[in-house]
């Protein structure tokens, strides 16, 4: 992974940041646990961070967010996310599970990267993305939104030229146009409680 350690100075940021960073991105409360005061007002003075309401009791840092500023930093610091081996297991098992039950997969190469993406956009890993994946494919309402893999990850919007003639495909995905990213924020409570129960 390359990070950019001249925007880093640039922003005035130290190294240790980038890893709160990720760890706010990823909502890992053991990170957040660990957030010193410095490193919080460092980056709530630069508007990275932003807050949710959240339950009665919990520890406050746990409803710390990434802004939209700092999602778009981490975005710059980080290169493209790389599918690796995890994603290579992901795309085994995905596509087993899918062709089993008459479903497409897609072209490989582009669901592994989508695999990479949706993780490092997500912060949702390995176990925790083949839960969501199929807490998605047994939702009566995904039948059309699940019939292909990669479209699972990412459905690309369609957009016509100026002179109204060429219709095209959006090159870089979105994370909003993600049927399984929909699915998770639709449900996010309960998913992230299914997520946290299993790697107790």
């Amino acid at each position: 992974m390359y990070l950019n350690f001249n925007l880093l100075h640039k922003k005035g940021l130290e190294p240790q940041d980038i890893y709160f960073l990720a760890g706010i991105k990823q909502i890992e409360k053991e990170v957040l646990d660990k957030l010193p005061g410095d490193v919080f007002n460092r980056l709530e003075v630069l508007s990275l961070l932003t807050s949710i309401k959240g339950k009665k009791g919990d520890n406050p840092m746990y409803n710390v967010r990434l802004s939209s500023v700092g999602k778009k930093l981490v975005k710059e610091v980080f290169t493209e996310p790389i599918a690796g081996e995890d994603e290579e297991i992901l795309f085994n098992w995905l596509s087993k599970y899918y062709t089993d039950r008459g479903k497409e997969v897609g072209n490989p190469n582009r669901v592994k990267k989508l695999l990479a993406w949706f993780s490092s956009e997500t912060g949702i890993y390995k176990n925790d993305l083949i839960k969501l994946f199929v807490d998605f494919l047994q939702d009566d309402y995904v039948d059309e939104a699940s019939r292909v893999l990669e479209f699972t990850l990412f459905y690309p919007k369609k957009f016509t030229t100026d002179k109204g003639k060429t219709v095209a495909y959006e090159a870089k995905p979105d994370i909003f146009d993600s049927w399984l990213y929909k699915h998770f924020d639709k449900n996010r409570d309960r998913l992230i409680k299914t997520f946290e129960d299993y790697n107790c």
